[in-house]
């Protein structure tokens, strides 16, 4: 796991969401589960709303982001490198697939 300023990217992958929610650091909060991909232009459209739309979410309820990308492994960089140009705070790790 590597932590940059609020953004948490995981070094595994998951392959079910039993996966996802056994991991040691989410267990026990609730969970906002995104799933995107580098190439989605709808998902990263909806990235530029949010700060506003989870706000209160995660500054009031204890909920913790969890980005889930479906990219293949070949673009890792690319996807590390999005994390952060559009600055998604919270935790990131590639499906499985």
């Amino acid at each position: 796991m590597r932590i940059y300023n609020n953004i948490i990217v995981i070094e595994q992958q998951a392959n079910t969401l039993k996966e996802l929610f056994s991991l040691s650091y989410l267990q026990g909060h609730r969970l906002y589960v995104d799933i995107w991909a580098t190439w989605c232009m709808p998902c990263r459209i909806e990235f530029t709303h949010k700060n506003e739309a989870f706000r209160n979410m995660l500054n009031n309820h204890n909920v913790k982001m969890v980005y889930v990308s479906i990219d293949e492994a070949d673009f890792k960089e690319r996807w590390e490198n999005d994390i952060f140009e559009l600055n998604l705070k919270g935790y990131h790790l590639l499906s499985g697939q």
